[in-house]
């Protein structure tokens, strides 16, 4: 019984040192990304000022909201990168999801894809908003980019005795069950994808376990479910 104690503890603090590592290697991501965009922001302001560039002034405000919209998504994604406590308050998810389905939609339109909702009323959880959008977001995009065109993904939400599950579903090829253990314990860069960094499914399962909640995986040739449950907020 001892031993499986040691042995547990030990698995324990391997997985979390691998999460720390995925989210050590998306802050230097995203901060190298974040580099180039500030450099062609600030030479976009120059042109913006010069009148003799007044005929694209429009253009030009609409590329710096685009750089600050970038920008704006690397700050969400480091916020659920971090091994952090976070800012948790009683969260809707259902609200959350309503407010990134629009992107969502049309960033899957543009693919010729779908994102379809099949919200339930459910009660308030205990949360980060930041990093629920994040997790929301990772599993989205995941599904979106193993699926061919034509191909949707749904989300949705309902409640069990006091849990609350988030759920995605996808119809791609399904997620090989190695790659899916490697994505549990935190394993970075593991993907499917040619071009993927694999850090994606590491980062839901450290934001879930932040969270005290609990991943579970139906996977297979038809596609994949994510389900996350999560603890209601109790009534005081």
């Amino acid at each position: 019984m001892v031993l499986n104690e040691v042995v547990m503890t030990r698995e324990e603090f391997e997985r979390l040192d691998r999460l720390r590592l995925a989210g050590q290697m998306a802050a230097f991501m995203a901060h190298e990304v974040r580099n180039p965009i500030a450099t062609v922001r600030g030479y976009l302001q120059l042109l913006q000022a010069d009148p003799e560039c007044a005929s694209a002034h429009e253009r030009f405000a609409v590329m710096i909201e685009e750089l600050d919209r970038a920008d704006g998504a690397l700050t969400e994604y480091l916020r659920g990168a971090r091994e952090q406590g976070g800012r948790f308050e009683p969260v809707a998810v259902n609200s959350i999801i309503e407010k990134l389905y629009p992107m969502l939609s049309a960033a899957a339109r543009g693919d010729q894809k779908l994102v379809t909702l099949d919200l339930r009323e459910t009660p308030m959880i205990n949360a980060d908003p930041g990093q629920m959008r994040q997790l929301l977001l990772n599993l989205i995009r995941n599904g979106l980019e193993a699926m061919p065109c034509g191909g949707a993904v749904t989300v949705g939400t309902f409640s069990k005795n006091d849990r609350v599950a988030l759920w995605v579903k996808d119809e791609g090829p399904g997620i090989p069950p190695k790659i899916l253990e490697l994505a549990r314990t935190g394993q970075p860069l593991v993907s499917t994808k040619q071009a993927g960094t694999g850090l994606g499914l590491a980062i839901c399962y450290g934001i879930a376990h932040r969270h005290h909640a609990v991943i579970e995986v139906d996977t297979g040739a038809g596609g994949t479910v994510f389900k996350v449950w999560f603890d209601r907020v109790q009534a005081p």
